[in-house]
């Protein structure tokens, strides 16, 4: 598993989200080299990733979406065990339909 996780909500924003993140993506393959990006495929799958991710070691997400995806990632790091969730970092790349 990567360092840094991206998780990608594609509907989210009406499909703005995908846009957004094919903007971003030179910026953090440059910035955060080994990054990976992940997509959901839906409801509750941000979840599934970001606990999985935190268990496998990741110590940044950033989930890309609205409040909704940020939400079900956070769920997810919070559903890890403790000693494994106090070490990420999370952050969002807002592209939900209302940012």
């Amino acid at each position: 598993m990567t360092d840094t996780l991206f998780i990608l909500n594609p509907a989210a924003g009406h499909g703005r989200a995908a846009g957004v993140w094919e903007a971003f993506r030179g910026d953090a393959e440059r910035l955060l080299p080994g990054a990976v990006c992940v997509r959901t495929n839906g409801p509750a799958h941000a979840t599934a990733i970001a606990r999985d991710a935190v268990i496998g070691g990741a110590t940044r997400i950033i989930a890309v979406g609205g409040d909704g995806t940020f939400s079900e990632v956070l769920e997810g790091v919070m559903r890890a065990p403790e000693d494994r969730r106090r070490a990420v970092s999370l952050a969002a790349l807002p592209a939900g339909s209302g940012c």
